[in-house]
């Protein structure tokens, strides 16, 4: 079984690649660089120790404290109701995550047990690691960034080489990139929110991004995708997001995910490393977490085959090999 322990300020790596996180600044519980390609192993490729299933929670009394990033809630609801039998009226309630930064904050505090999510931004790491904090980070799914434009705007895939561009402010107007002659208005999410991370992580690497006007930085997921949609001038604008986040959780008519090199993000592609963004989440415990706590039990328990059954069955992508 492949884990990965790393102290909270460090970079978490995983089978070579640099991965980052996304999802924070939304309400609690909505409505349900270049990188290297990588195909993702299948769910069977991944071996569950002895004695995890016996330590798994039964009831909701054994069940841990579980937080994490909004997009994983609908993992959360259906890792509970599949584990201890909750019905799927009850879930909403009992199922609260409070968005990546501050998940992993209330586990370095002891205010949780598990995490559900994607990796920290920098600036979390840092508080994190001053709080001595280490975790084990099991790699259980995975996701990749996509770019979002109104369906008023002609353009339906961008070059690598582009996106960095806008970003940087170096492409000013769409008709530099096949669109229409008018302004791009190119949203970001606050710095210290995991998507900001995992957008300098995976697309714009050391390369620094523009400093955006302030009605032009989301702080919530929904919050940016409804702004692509109702925006003044939301023809011109274009935004980032996760895939199953945008595509599953808070889709919008108005809103259409484009492709990036020719190649249109969906599960599929994402799973085989077609496309180009492609990021792990994971199941987090701190590392003093014992080896038969429920926790640790199901952070395992995902990484095997019933677990993935259960991740993939969702709509996200198995992670990677």
């Amino acid at each position: 079984m492949k884990h990965h322990r790393v102290a909270a300020g460090a970079l978490i790596t995983v089978v070579g690649l640099a991965l980052s996180a996304c999802t924070e600044g939304d309400s609690p519980n909505p409505t349900p660089g270049e990188t290297t390609t990588q195909a993702k192993a299948p769910p069977s490729s991944v071996e569950v120790p002895e004695g995890v299933s016996e330590a798994l929670p039964a009831t909701l009394g054994e069940y841990p404290r579980v937080d994490g990033s909004t997009a994983a809630i609908p993992l959360g609801r259906a890792l509970l109701e599949r584990l201890v039998g909750v019905e799927a009226a009850h879930l909403e309630e009992l199922v609260v995550f409070n968005t990546t930064p501050v998940a992993y904050l209330n586990l370095a505090d002891n205010l949780a047990d598990l995490v559900l999510g994607y990796e920290p931004a920098e600036e979390t790491k840092r508080e994190v690691a001053a709080k001595g904090a280490e975790f084990d980070y099991f790699p259980i799914g995975s996701d990749g960034l996509v770019f979002l434009v109104n369906t008023a705007n002609p353009i339906e895939s961008l070059t690598q080489e582009q996106v960095r561009g806008i970003y940087t402010g170096d492409i000013t107007n769409w008709k530099d990139v096949g669109g229409a002659d008018a302004p791009i208005a190119a949203f970001q999410r606050p710095e210290d929110s995991g998507s900001q991370s995992l957008m300098r992580a995976l697309v714009m690497g050391p390369t620094p991004m523009a400093t955006p006007p302030m009605d032009q930085v989301s702080a919530g997921m929904s919050g940016l995708i409804e702004a692509l949609a109702s925006f003044d001038n939301a023809e011109s604008a274009l935004g980032y997001s996760v895939f199953f986040y945008a595509s599953e959780m808070y889709s919008q008519p108005n809103v259409k995910i484009i492709a990036v090199d020719g190649v249109t993000p969906s599960a599929q592609t994402i799973a085989s490393g077609a496309y180009p963004y492609v990021n792990d989440f994971y199941a987090v415990v701190r590392a003093s977490e014992p080896a038969d706590s429920p926790a640790r039990a199901i952070a395992l328990w995902l990484t095997g085959p019933e677990g993935q059954e259960l991740v993939t069955g969702l709509g996200y992508a198995p992670a990677g090999g």
